[in-house]
Order: structure tokens, then sequence, then C-alpha cells
């Protein structure tokens, strides 16, 4: 499933009807989600979203203060695997942008 585009509704129409609700829901589900994750010694670390998303279909930036590389794979509705180059206890942010 994917997400509506955000078109803006025709300006005679009040706000709170139909086209207004499906714009703003549209709207919300491409906002940016940020969060943290901290390894644990660890080469991977699982990232379990709090509120599952509609599909798989975003990117993940990650923020991270080690001079290691970083990726991410499994990404799915419900999270994704941030994986390290090596061993690591870093605490890494992250930020998801839908497609």
């Amino acid at each position: 499933m994917t997400t509506q585009n955000p078109i803006l509704p025709n300006d005679a129409e009040p706000i709170g009807t139909q086209p207004w609700r499906r714009f703003f829901r549209a709207l919300l589900a491409r906002s940016a989600i940020s969060g943290i994750a901290t390894f644990n010694g660890g080469t991977t670390i699982a990232v379990t979203l709090a509120v599952p998303l509609p599909d798989a279909d975003y990117t993940v930036l990650i923020d991270a203060s080690e001079n290691k590389t970083f990726w991410t794979t499994s990404r799915s509705q419900t999270g994704f695997t941030i994986h390290a180059s090596g061993s690591t206890s870093v605490t890494v942010g992250y930020t998801l942008m839908r497609r």
C-alpha cells in the first residue's frame, strides 16, 4: 500500500471536511521519524518502530559519532536492523524519510 500524495484541497473546501482530513493524513504519513539506538558492544542492533508504517518504502539516515561504516538491512513496516563495520558501543541517531 502506498501513501496518498498530499494534494491540497480546493480553497472553497471548508476545513474539517473529508478532503482536508485526507490531506493532513497524507502529510503526516510523510513526516520524518527520528530516534536513537545504542549498540551493546556488537555489530548489529534491531530497531523496532513504536508505530508501524504502512509499508517499507523509506530511507534511513544514520548519524554516528564513530569512524565506522554503518548501514541498514531488513527494512519492514515494523523496523529495521543497523549494522556497524566493527564492534562498538556507540549511540547512533536515525531518521526515517518516507519515499
